[in-house]
């Protein structure tokens, strides 16, 4: 019976279940139940989107604060620059004139009040003596400030200026400008003491409130006077981090301080160092759209407990059956294939059951037949062996036995990684293997680095010559597999392959061996030692395949081969009576077909000693493929 009978005859057998609740339905009413939680989702996007938008526009408008804070911030700085060099150019112009210096003085600082003070280091001092009486404060502390900022005074000498918060030095909001000046050809500097009260007002107060900071991160205008007062400094502040390593004089950030997050804003001022920052809260501005979303959310909740509640009683319709089948799957792992499953629905659930349950028995099945030939290559076999056409029971047949052995893995893989040698061992076991099932033989067995194969079973139908034949055609696709192998190895590290094979014919026992649970289609016999004898010739002699008188008596006028030297006493000689032989090559046998090489053992030899074709030798034998004998002649 062939194999689309036997699916036909089983459908036949078992009718199909068929569907009466759909199990599209269920999902249905489970989707359109779970459908009330996009009320969530919609909510979540639009809170996003509106979180969105209203940061966007918190970040602008907190940049065009800063904006605004910094222009103020340099105007002011300028006109009090300004105001200094002036009260300097009358005081020069005065001269030695006292009284009218110090009338220029009191004018002065009636109009700008804000200025407590203009000190030439080393030279003239102007005291705003009402600021001081004012503020309830003692000038001598700026003399006493000014002495320890020396470092100050030289880098404004150098030319650059420097702003500085001098609030210690009289214990209220001060801020001393340091600025280069020459006096009579003479580099030198001034310092401005100044009130940071008109630059608060520009920088506003509140969440909306800017700062200013100077070139060491000192805090020198702030919404929080104590920060002033205490010489607060900002150099660790993400934001002020940004600002100093950008390549440009403005940054815009979205950052976090400890839990909170920030929009922030920088601008670098023309003083060297000195810097605007402003920053909005992020939870101000999206605490709105975030108290809307909770609200929402609780809702969506409700919502959604009352659809877990509907799924929750559909979805045991499901579950139930997924558990049985979960647990009929653990079964199958184990190698239990006989299942108690009933299918107890009338949905895909209840389908899926019946499927699984026959599923079982199939693998049973299978089980069985992959046990007795799961090693065989050919699917002809394999197919025939599961229909049962194939005796696997126990049969004597008369065969060709091909015993191979890689007798230089060990030499391979102690010069080499373990994870290389055996890469190699499988890659060349794989082709010995592929060259046994192209010739129509089959594997039977692998013994560590030794391979027994078979040609006559378990299919019948060709006789032993032509089986010889094939053994022959296995065996040198096994060389030319060795030969390209071994194109790419040599020296010391990398120590050629060897392999010997022994081609012995005669009968088998060939049947099911091995337990109840674990049977394997196998052959044993007297053939099967003369194999395994005649491949012990290999080595003494230095080839690497050899063919028994029983072989070479089926197949000699098709081959080249030479006969080998009895084997001596000690080499396991004992109870074998028959030659063996080298084998060469396969002889030429059509009347214009020149013979390829090699032509003798020694070429064999040779080959087996370089690790590749002669090529001088196969380009004076018409040869194409390096050495590589035509296996289909």
């Amino acid at each position: 019976m062939s194999e689309e009978e036997a699916v036909k005859t089983n459908k036949e057998k078992d009718p199909k279940r068929r569907v009466k609740f759909p199990f599209g339905i269920k999902l249905v009413v489970i989707v359109t139940v779970i459908l009330l939680g996009a009320a969530w989702t919609i909510t979540a996007l639009m809170a996003a989107m509106v979180s969105a938008e209203l940061g966007k526009t918190a970040e602008d408008n907190n940049a065009v604060l800063n904006a605004r804070a910094a222009a103020g911030a340099e105007d002011r700085l300028y006109r009090v620059r300004a105001d200094a060099l002036f009260l300097l150019d009358l005081a020069a112009a005065a001269g030695d004139d006292a009284p009218l210096i110090r009338q220029t003085e009191t004018v002065f600082f009636e109009r700008r009040q804000d200025i407590a003070a203009v000190i030439v280091p080393g030279g003239l001092s102007f005291i705003n003596r009402l600021y001081f009486k004012n503020n309830e404060v003692d000038a001598g502390g700026l003399v006493s400030w000014l002495g320890r900022e020396t470092e100050s005074v030289r880098r404004a000498a150098a030319g650059e200026p420097v702003l500085r918060n001098a609030a210690s030095a009289l214990g209220v909001p001060l801020l001393a400008l340091f600025y280069p000046w020459r006096e009579q050809g003479v580099e030198k500097s001034f310092v401005i003491f100044f009130s940071p009260e008109s630059l608060a007002a520009i920088f506003g107060s509140g969440a909306n409130a800017a700062v200013m900071i100077n070139s060491d991160g000192d805090v020198l205008v702030h919404p929080d006077i104590g920060r002033i007062l205490s010489g607060a400094n900002m150099a660790e502040d993400p934001l002020v981090q940004a600002l100093w390593t950008a390549d440009t004089d403005t940054v815009k950030l979205l950052y976090s301080d400890g839990d909170a997050r920030f929009y922030g804003a920088g601008r670098k001022l023309s003083i060297p160092g000195a810097s605007v920052l402003s920053v909005a809260e992020y939870g101000a501005v999206t605490g709105s759209v975030a108290a809307a979303t909770r609200r929402n959310i609780l809702l969506s909740v409700t919502v959604m407990f009352v659809a877990i509640l509907i799924t929750w009683f559909f979805s045991r319709t499901i579950t139930a059956h997924i558990k049985r089948l979960m647990k009929a799957a653990e079964k199958i792992e184990i190698g239990e294939f006989e299942l108690d499953l009933k299918a107890k629905s009338w949905d895909e659930m209840g389908v899926l059951t019946e499927r699984f349950v026959h599923m079982g028995r199939g693998l049973m099945e299978w089980e069985k037949v992959k046990n007795l030939v799961g090693r065989f290559h050919s699917q002809e076999i394999t197919g025939r062996a599961r229909q049962g056409e194939l005796v696997l029971t126990g049969e004597l047949r008369q065969v060709v036995v091909l015993y191979a052995d890689f007798h230089s893995f060990a030499e391979i893989s102690a010069k080499g990684t373990p994870e290389e040698a055996l890469t190699l061992l499988n890659r060349y076991l794989s082709k010995m293997a592929d060259s046994v099932e192209k010739t129509g033989g089959i594997v039977d067995r692998f013994i560590g680095t030794r391979m027994i194969a078979a040609w006559g079973l378990p299919l019948p139908g060709k006789d032993l010559a032509e089986n010889a034949m094939n053994s022959i055609r296995s065996a040198l696709m096994m060389r030319a597999a060795m030969w390209e192998l071994n194109s790419t190895r040599g020296g010391p590290d990398k120590p050629l392959l060897r392999i010997s094979c022994g081609i012995h014919a005669g009968e088998v026992l060939a049947g099911s061996l091995g337990s109840p649970r674990f049977l394997e289609y196998s052959l044993t016999g007297k053939a099967v030692d003369g194999a395994v004898f005649t491949e012990g010739r290999c080595v003494p002699n230095a080839v690497d395949i050899a063919v028994s008188e029983e072989v070479w008596n089926l197949i000699g006028d098709k081959i080249l081969s030479e006969e080998l030297p009895p084997a001596e006493e000690g080499q396991g000689g004992e109870g074998w009576d028959f030659r063996i032989f080298g084998l060469v090559n396969l002889r030429a046998l059509k009347a214009r077909e020149k013979q390829r090489w090699p032509f003798t053992l020694d070429d064999v030899r040779e080959s087996l000693k370089s690790g590749a074709p002669d090529s001088d030798n196969d380009s004076d034998s018409g040869e194409t493929q390096g050495g590589v004998p035509d296996l289909n002649g």
